[in-house]
Parts: structure tokens; sequence; C-alpha cells
């Protein structure tokens, strides 16, 4: 069984190539049998029921056909033949306790920035034995695989990317495997946002400057065409401060005069030091493109 890279290599090139992720929220919907009407009350009814599911129990489409037990064994089962079959086989690794250690940081790290030498130092602590040059290897094999992917830092420069923030492909795996990342909402969205872009076939990055972050920005033909950042919810005056500020400061930076906040359930407007910021609620933004015209 051959990655796609390696039918590429076959074929001399001779091939397209498309990404398939697990179930989009509007395929998620479809599946359940419920009818997407925004302005419907009993269509959004049953649309933020199944939100929350969504969130918390990802969208492999077997999962949808069981209980919750069940559908723990079998995200259990998806995860080892991930570890035995696709990687351990395939790649030929021999340290494989190092490996589940280096796996459950990753997924733990979900829409963060993960440190390969962090986890280096940690897995030395515990006795193991890898070198730096293996667990890069590990996190390139990980994401040929599609157990998680990176994102990377926007810069204008051509440079070797080490500051990468990581998404599981399935947010199930997360709240199976590790502890309850559904405790963190605001975390589960970001990750149904990142799959979600990446499905719409948007080329990403994330932005950092000295006092702010902006979760996502998109890129077309070289340049930077819209900033994107994911919360929970704006009711905190700090968070919503914090949220504002690497909006904007993203939107400055590149010269854009809009930026979308997408929330759980918010939706509005604010003009902040020249830049149009809109709110969309999650629902909106999974259902609908609002990011057209990025």
């Amino acid at each position: 069984k051959l990655l796609s890279r390696d039918i590429a290599t076959s074929l001399r090139g001779r091939t397209i190539t498309y990404e398939v992720f697990p179930l989009s929220f509007r395929e998620y919907l479809a599946f359940e049998k419920i009818e997407v009407d925004l302005y419907s009350t009993k269509s959004l009814a049953f649309i933020h029921n199944r939100l929350e599911k969504f969130l918390q129990d990802g969208a492999f489409p077997e999962i949808l056909l069981f209980d919750d037990r069940i559908r723990e064994k079998i995200l259990q089962d998806y995860y080892n033949v991930m570890i035995y079959k696709d990687l351990i086989e395939r790649f030929s690794i021999k340290n494989i306790e190092a490996l589940k250690f280096f796996l459950k940081r990753i997924l733990a790290s979900s829409t963060k920035l993960v440190s390969v030498n962090k986890i280096y130092n940690d897995l030395k602590s515990s006795g193991f034995k890898i070198s730096k040059n293996s667990l890069y290897a590990y996190l390139g094999y990980v994401e040929d695989i599609y157990l998680s992917l990176t994102l990377d830092k926007y810069s204008q420069k051509i440079t070797t990317q080490t500051d990468k923030k990581v998404y599981s492909i399935d947010i199930g795996f997360n709240n199976t495997l590790l502890y309850k990342f559904s405790d963190d909402i605001g975390k589960s969205m970001e990750n149904a946002v990142f799959l979600e872009l990446r499905r719409r076939e948007k080329e990403i990055y994330y932005h950092t400057d000295r006092t702010s972050e902006c979760d996502f920005v998109v890129v077309e033909k070289g340049r930077v065409t819209g900033a994107i950042q994911v919360t929970y919810e704006m009711d905190n005056e700090k968070t919503k401060a914090r949220e504002f500020k690497g909006l904007v400061n993203a939107c400055k930076q590149y010269d854009l005069n809009r930026g979308l906040i997408i929330t759980y359930g918010e939706e509005g407007f604010y003009e902040e030091d020249g830049v149009r910021i809109e709110l969309v609620s999650l629902v909106s933004f999974l259902l609908e493109d609002t990011t057209e015209g990025f």
C-alpha cells in the first residue's frame, strides 16, 4: 500500500491528488438525515445539537452508526492500525515505546505549537534513547499518514520552518485517547476550522508578531488575502481584547481592511483601528462559505 507521494513518484507525476478528510459538518448532517435550513428555528435546534457531538466525537463515518461505547473502541482500533500498520511496519520503526510517547504528545499538542526539542528532553529524562532527527522524522511520518497535520508560520522569506502548530485529523482521537479535549470547546472549534479550511483547499498559515497571534492567515498567489481568529465566546473583555489585537495586527501587517472571528454562536460587526471585524458563528462558517472574498 502506497502513500499518495509514493504513487505520484511511481507514476512520474502523471497523477492528480485529492485530499480526503473525515466528514465535513454538512456531510455529517446529511449522514444523520438532518435538513439544513439556517432560517428555521427547528432546523437550527437540531443543527446545534449535532454540532456539540461533531466537536466531541469527530466525524469518521463509521462511528455515527454506533453508540458511545462502541465509538470509542472503533477510534482506538483506528489509532492502533495507524501505529502498527501505517507507522511501525511501513517505516520500520524499532523504538516503539518512544514512538507511542511521541504520538500522545503530538495529539495533546493539537492547536498548539509543537516543540520537538521539548519532547526530546522529556524522552531523555524518562530514560528513552532516541535522536532529535528521529523525532523530526516521526513528525513527518505522522503527517504522511494523516494522523495529525501541521501548520507553518507565515513568512515572506524562504526559511526552514521549525515553529509548527499541529492539528488532529479527527477530534474524536483526542477525546478518546487522551482526555476530554472537548472540555476546552475553543480548541475543538479551532481544529474543526483548520480542517474545513484544508477541505476547501485554502493555503493557510498562522501569524505571530512580538505581542500577538492570529490563528490563520489565508494566502492566494503569494499574497495574504484573509485573517481568521477562532474563539468560543467574546463575553470576557480580556479575551475580546486578545482576539481583536491578534486579528487587527495581522490585518495591518498584510494591508487587509477586514478580518474574521469565528465564535460558537455570536455574530456581528466591529470597527477597530480601521479594520472591519466580522463575527461569524461556527455553524455559519461550516455551512456557508464565509471566507468568500479572502
